[in-house]
């Protein structure tokens, strides 16, 4: 027979606490029913008639609890925004119920499936760096040291440039790969943050640290270097299992 695996700590405890709050809530209808009862409807607001409660309530209670385990497990490092959209999609469309048995099948089969989610969040993000990007979208590319991102600039109130909303997540999810991959912290939309800074303190617009040399235009463009060669080796090796094809090593 084949042996479950185990349930970690932390998602076995927000289960059971998942279960105390549904019966808390429960006990705050049956309390507020019995007022009405007692009192009369008319005491109270319309605003306090509680309809469908239970599915309502167990909806958002669980939505909020499959966020929390991919963000507590660590799963959430490995998505990308295409992922990350797919998966509030899903949670948006039916809930699946918080349950040991639902923890097991949905946690661990995603842990299993984590180095491919990586791989093919690296694809969906660095194609749009590679110099084949505009001709091969379904075959093995190569990132290069420097590169150009059209359209992450726009210019601000104050006539310097900023990043603009609908780059946030192609530049979060580049420095997501890149810390994952040296071993780091990754902060979401922490280098948007740090180079809308750096742009409005220095009054230029290049952007340095460790990782990156990041220089807009005001075309909108950004010119990008990767500094550490070491990590963009591994980028390139994982495109290259990616598509099963070792040209690229």
């Amino acid at each position: 027979m084949e042996t479950l695996p185990a349930v970690p700590k932390t998602l076995l405890d927000m289960q059971i606490s998942r279960d105390e709050a549904i019966a808390t809530y429960q006990q705050v209808v049956n309390m507020i029913a019995e007022s009405k009862k007692r009192l009369g409807d008319y005491i109270y607001p319309h605003s306090y008639e509680i309809r469908n409660w239970k599915e309502d309530f167990t909806k958002e209670l669980d939505t909020n609890l499959w966020r929390y385990a991919f963000r507590k497990t660590g799963l959430e490092r490995y998505m990308d925004a295409k992922a990350r959209e797919d998966f509030e999609r899903s949670l948006e469309s039916k809930v699946p119920e918080f349950t040991v048995e639902n923890i097991r099948s949905i946690v661990f089969s995603a842990a299993q499936d984590a180095d491919m989610m990586f791989a093919r969040g690296i694809v969906n993000t660095f194609h749009r760096l590679s110099d084949d990007h505009k001709t091969n979208t379904n075959s093995p590319f190569r990132v290069n040291e420097k590169a150009i991102i059209k359209h992450v600039f726009g210019t601000n109130f104050c006539g310097g440039l900023s990043v603009q909303r609908y780059s946030i997540d192609m530049l979060s999810d580049i420095d997501r790969v890149v810390k994952v991959l040296d071993g780091q912290k990754f902060e979401a939309h922490e280098l948007e943050c740090k180079i809308n800074d750096c742009y409005k303190k220095t009054k230029k617009t290049i952007y340095e640290d460790n990782y990156y040399s990041i220089k807009g235009h005001k075309n909108g463009n950004a010119h990008i270097v990767f500094k550490r060669l070491d990590i963009l080796d591994k980028i390139n090796l994982i495109i290259a299992k990616y598509y099963g094809d070792n040209i690229l090593v």
